[in-house]
């Protein structure tokens, strides 16, 4: 056997190798030398919006060599004192830039791994070491060749948000004690807050990522900034060491960390993801320069910015709290007042444009775990975000857009109040900007005598 792979290598090995080292497991055994360390388990592919990436995974660190070379387009890279595992399967290539994957071995023990593109490209190699339940692997992107998106450079009238669905790609996130991963479950429940925002007239959604593909922490937020949103919103799902935590909660960037011990793991959770995902820059680098006529709405302070996120914030979580449950820290009983925690999050970093990150739940906890991989509790939390959202910017309209002159006009659905403890109907009636009157008719109050716990329909006027 080892004869016979060195006569065909000797006459075009790669081109027929591809198609015979799937016939049986012995041929990839013999694939290498016998010395060869290392072993190539899978190969995996995704493609992004300006690249393609192609992971190897091997079960050590390993010292490797590439080119690129043409007519026909094709890339190689030798890994030094490997073959391929016993086990490894054939590659299932649906790629828009990458046609075929092949395998051959070369002296001394080295294995070479052949990318066929359908475009001339130079492809960008790096190497993660082990995070969660993945190994050592190597990591080849292959440029799309894509035109770049132009900066931006006239005023919105529509209120923009940028939604952030977090993690993706190589980064899954946490992991549901049923084995659901965060960055599916989240990228799902981003694409339904951004159907239910745009469903009301005057609001734009833009996604940070619309596939399961890495787009790096620090990327996100500065999309935002170059799109000049009004609003970026981060979306996940996390877990903790212990089943027991559960609820949503909102964050914000402010000068002070949140001090918990759940918020700092939480905090140290989500940033290691900036080491993990930053490999790959799926967005435009060349409008990131903040030259000064882009500079988002003439220069918000981080000040005015922080203020902002935190008033949505709050939006949100009262939003939340009709249909889930909320984590104690993000909200007062003894006070009766939603609190919207600081935290240090890399995704946070913008400081021109209100950003705040939603936790829609612990995947720790079986019970969310369970709720939140189900449709119609996604779609609870997405109409929820959504709300809050809308209802901050109806109630208070950006400059120059057109819900602020009036040429669109807000269509809210009636909102649902629970009543915490502390309150009263006359604050919640200011609260919500409508009439203690009102709210009586609305919900047949005889008097003002509420409980906690009650649930008040709130009027939109």
């Amino acid at each position: 056997m080892l004869v016979l792979l060195h006569v065909v290598a000797r006459r075009g090995f790669y081109r027929l190798f591809s198609a015979t080292i799937y016939l049986s497991g012995m041929l990839a055994v013999c694939v290498g030398t016998a010395s060869a360390a290392n072993e190539l388990h899978s190969v995996r592919w995704s493609d992004g919006p300006r690249y393609s990436r192609v992971v190897l995974d091997v079960a050590e660190e390993t010292q490797y060599r590439f080119d690129s070379l043409s007519n026909p387009p094709r890339f190689y890279i030798d890994l030094e004192d490997t073959r391929l595992a016993r086990n490894f399967k054939p590659v299932n290539l649906t790629s828009n830039v990458v046609t075929d994957i092949r395998f051959g071995s070369r002296s001394g023990g080295t294995l070479r791994v052949v990318l066929d593109l359908n475009i001339s490209s130079t492809p960008i190699v790096s190497t993660l070491g082990p995070h969660g339940h993945r190994g050592h692997r190597v990591i080849i992107d292959v440029p799309s060749g894509e035109v770049k998106r132009e900066c931006a450079t006239e005023r919105h009238r529509d209120v923009v948000v940028m939604l952030d669905a977090g993690h993706g790609g190589e980064e899954p996130g946490a992991i549901a004690v049923n084995g659901a991963y965060e960055k599916d479950i989240v990228l799902s429940i981003t694409r339904k807050v951004k159907a239910n925002i745009e469903s009301h007239p005057g609001f734009k959604v833009l996604m940070s990522r619309r596939g399961d593909y890495e787009v790096p922490l620090e990327a996100r937020w500065t999309m935002a900034e170059q799109e000049r949103a009004h609003l970026f919103v981060s979306i996940h799902a996390d877990a903790f060491r212990t089943p027991k935590p559960r609820g949503a909660s909102v964050f914000v960037l402010s000068d002070g960390k949140a001090k918990s011990e759940l918020a700092r793991w939480l905090e140290e959770n989500e940033n290691r993801a900036d080491w993990v995902g930053g490999v790959s820059e799926w967005v435009n680098s060349e409008c990131f320069e903040r030259p000064q006529e882009l500079l988002f709405l003439n220069s918000k302070s981080q000040q005015e910015a922080l203020i902002e996120s935190v008033a949505v914030g709050k939006k949100v979580l009262e939003s939340l709290h009709v249909t889930a449950s909320i984590h104690p820290r993000s909200y007062d009983a003894k006070n009766g007042k939603y609190v919207v925690s600081d935290a240090g999050f890399v995704v946070l970093k913008s400081t021109s444009v209100p950003s705040i990150l939603v936790e829609s739940g612990f995947l720790s906890n079986p019970t969310e775990a369970r709720l939140l991989t189900t449709t119609s509790y996604q779609n609870k939390i997405a109409r929820s975000i959504a709300n809050g959202i809308v209802r901050y910017f109806c109630e208070k309209p950006p400059w120059h857009t057109d819900l602020a002159t009036g040429a669109k006009k807000c269509q809210l659905d009636s909102v649902v109040h629970v009543v915490k403890r502390g309150d009263t109907l006359s604050e919640i009636a200011l609260a919500h900007n409508v009439s203690v009157q009102a709210i009586r008719r609305q919900n047949n109050l005889k008097r003002d005598m509420i409980h906690v716990g009650q649930k008040l329909t709130i009027p939109i006027q």
